[in-house]
């Protein structure tokens, strides 16, 4: 399936992570895409403060009209940062209620901001993901601490097993919140796993990098990419990202080409 993406993602005041950068990196793929703030964030490249929730009516409200107001069909929806449980439900029954096929889903569990912070109610919208949203055949892309939260275990294999059992299609694990000098990202689905190794960088955390792998992800299959080839894709792009930052408080910089 080739068609346009929608993202539904929290704004950063900044611009660096969230929905602003969502749209950067899909627009920088030459995909046209539609934007649905979920929640409002008080947050800099410094830490995470605050999340407000859209209103339920306003949000599914939003979400039809990024379905129903642009050329061609949804190829692929990419879920963000979601800051209450009501949101989480808002947009399952939204994406469950699309005609079949239904276009991917890529889901971000932002669960905490590598700078430090998450939303107060983190531990109900990983409930809420777990039983509502990732069953309906998500690719879900946590990182080490976003596992533990959703499964109570840092092990990758055990993690992507549950997360698979719960209905998820497809689970990469990424590992850049591990130690040692190689990061591994695993990609697990139910024909098995494909392992991604790329050397460290020392940059220190940088602000949107999970984003920006989501988003990449969710931009190439909406053109109609296939998983792995999308997802190594994505992985390129943030390393050599990371790896042209000046500091970590660099966003995603103009003069490094994405894809």
């Amino acid at each position: 399936m080739s068609g346009r993406l929608a993202c539904a993602s929290g704004v950063d005041p900044g611009g660096g992570a969230g929905l602003a950068l969502d749209l950067r990196v899909a627009a920088r793929l030459g995909v046209v895409t539609a934007a649905v703030p979920t929640c409002l964030t008080v947050q800099t490249r410094a830490g995470f403060v605050r999340a407000e929730p859209v209103e339920p009516g306003l949000l599914r409200a939003m979400l039809d009209a990024a379905r129903a107001d642009g050329d061609g069909a949804l190829g692929a929806v990419k879920v963000g940062m979601c800051a209450d449980a009501a949101s989480v439900r808002v947009v399952a029954e939204w994406f469950a209620a699309l005609c079949e096929p239904r276009p991917w889903l890529v889901v971000d569990p932002v669960l905490g901001a590598t700078a430090g912070g998450a939303p107060a109610r983190a531990k109900d919208v990983a409930a809420e993901l777990l039983g509502r949203l990732l069953p309906l055949g998500a690719v879900v892309t946590p990182n080490l601490d976003e596992l533990v939260a959703l499964t109570g275990t840092r092990d990758a294999e055990s993690g992507a097993a549950i997360l698979l059992e719960r209905g998820s299609s497809a689970v990469l694990v990424k590992g850049g919140h591990g130690e040692g000098q190689v990061v591994v990202d695993r990609l697990v689905t139910r024909d098995g796993e494909r392992v991604f190794h790329h050397a460290r960088v020392s940059r220190g955390p940088v602000h949107g990098t999970g984003c920006a792998l989501a988003s990449g992800i969710a931009a190439r299959l909406a053109q109609g990419d296939e998983l792995f080839a999308s997802t190594a894709a994505a992985i390129t792009d943030v390393v050599r990202w990371i790896a042209h930052t000046r500091d970590s408080r660099d966003g995603l910089p103009d003069a490094i080409e994405v894809g």
